[in-house]
């Protein structure tokens, strides 16, 4: 006959041992924590564990412990709202039959951690959804969790929360719908984190906001994600993202931008198709404004054809106020950087442009080669021998870069009984006049009132007042865009 008790009838005969230890009840040590067996769950993966699992999470303290022992435990969805827990699972999968999800939460306030469990089946691993809110933060930490919920759509699932960290979790297998979800969430924080996609899974990371305060900040940092249709989506952010230390590659889109207050450095990004490894853009009223791309290898991976952009900005809305700054641009087989918009400031300086082994355009090219008078591209080195021609801009600042010519300077002696004379600039564009200058270097050029008569493609012609009358000195100098 097995005896029973009740945890009040034991005494105080717990002693953990060592200096400063102190004796307690075995009711208050045994009491720490909740352990979901306790209360039926049999986690063989066969019999349904949602009824003990509601019951263990009834009877746990807030903010205790809830534990689940290796094992995988088939539910059908369990709600842990309204109180604070911590869920503990090291070695244990929650096996999800149902289409909300295998956690669920709706409520704030209330702050919900789970750390070390695996998540497989259908629905979300993680379901969190409320009503946005502006007085509460910190809900929502899952760390060292794993998601592999291929019959789902999502790993994690999030609208309306505030300040939720995900940390050194891993997604993989999911099909139809998204590593990651956010929706009016306010500044998650997503670290040191694997997405392992497949081309059919759509999104990695997929943040589609509505340009409202809830939508409002966004940061990836140290991840990998790499292998789906699009690794990071974020649209229609009212405020800043950052993404940092990432690796966001083999992706057919790596990563589409339609937001405000983007901050993306120490990235690599690169692609797998024929799309853009970066692209900037607008979507439906959501654009882009305020862009910093600096420290980043962005490439193309090139393969055959001249399909593949490293860089691409677009859109009906056009993106305002980018910086693409000391970036490696590399193996693209078409554009380093295309864009094609209007009353856009963009600055593209001190990058390293080194195209793809075939069919490479342009390092740099403007879609509609006008309109371009608020772009400067200075500082830049370009290795495929770029041309102005090829950049097809007309109005831009283009100047002070290595690989394409297009600035001048030099000293010419014209001899007595000249009035105009032509200077080889040796540049690949014609340049503007009012790009071109000479200046007097002795007296007689001076007395003579040296001047720009014309440029074209080859020359620069200077032309005197009058005829000289001795050797006149001229310095020349050409630079473009200033």
């Amino acid at each position: 006959m097995t005896a029973s008790y009740n945890l009040s009838q034991l005494g105080s005969n717990y002693l953990q041992g060592g200096t400063g230890s102190v004796a307690r009840t075995t009711a208050s040590k045994l009491q720490e924590s909740v352990s979901v067996k306790d209360f039926g769950a049999v986690g063989d993966g066969s019999n349904d564990d949602t009824t003990a699992i509601t019951a263990a999470f009834t009877a746990a303290a807030a903010g205790s412990i809830l534990s689940f022992p290796p094992g995988t435990y088939k539910v059908s969805g369990v709600n842990v709202t309204g109180k604070a827990i911590t869920l503990t699972g090291y070695g244990a999968t929650l096996n999800c039959t149902g289409a909300t999800g295998a956690i669920q939460k709706t409520d704030h306030g209330n702050k919900l951690i789970v750390k070390g469990l695996s998540f497989t089946g259908s629905g979300a691993g993680i379901n969190f959804t409320a009503a946005p809110s502006n007085n509460t933060g910190n809900e929502l930490l899952v760390c060292d969790c794993n998601f592999a919920t291929s019959a789902g759509t999502y790993g994690i699932y999030s609208i309306g929360g505030r300040e939720h960290i995900i940390k050194n979790c891993y997604f993989t297998g999911i099909n139809t719908g998204s590593g990651i979800y956010f929706s009016q969430s306010v500044s998650p924080f997503v670290s040191n984190c694997i997405f392992a996609g497949a081309p059919t899974a759509p999104y990695g990371v997929n943040y589609p906001g509505t340009n409202t305060g809830y939508d409002a900040g966004l940061i990836l940092r140290d991840c990998e994600i790499m292998g789906w249709a699009t690794g990071v989506s974020i649209v229609g952010l009212d405020t800043w993202s950052v993404l940092d230390g990432c690796t966001i590659d083999f992706n057919t889109n790596s990563l589409f931008l339609a937001t405000n207050e983007a901050s993306l450095t120490n990235n690599y990004i690169g692609s797998n198709n024929n799309n853009a490894a970066l692209h900037i853009g607008s979507s439906g009223a959501y654009f882009c404004t305020n862009i910093i791309v600096t420290n980043n290898i962005l490439t193309g991976h090139s393969q055959t054809g001249n399909l593949f952009d490293a860089v691409l900005i677009d859109g009906a809305i056009s993106p305002n106020e980018i910086q693409i700054c000391n970036n490696s641009i590399a193996f693209f087989s078409r554009y380093g950087i295309q864009f094609t918009m209007t009353n856009t400031n963009m600055f593209i300086h001190n990058n390293s442009f080194s195209q793809g082994a075939v069919g490479s355009v342009s390092p740099i090219y403007c879609s509609l080669g006008t309109s371009d008078s608020a772009i400067s591209i200075k500082h830049n080195f370009f290795n495929n021998g770029a041309t102005i021609t090829g950049l097809n801009v007309t109005f831009a600042q283009v100047n002070e870069n290595i690989g394409c010519n297009t600035e001048g300077r030099g000293q010419v002696v014209v001899g007595s009984g000249v009035s105009t004379y032509n200077i080889a600039h040796g540049l690949n564009y014609t340049p503007a006049v009012s790009d071109c200058q000479v200046v007097a270097s002795n007296a007689e050029a001076a007395n003579k009132n040296v001047y720009v008569s014309s440029v074209d493609a080859t020359n620069l012609v200077a032309g005197f007042t009058s005829a000289t009358a001795a050797n006149a000195g001229v310095n020349w100098r050409i630079r473009r865009g200033v």
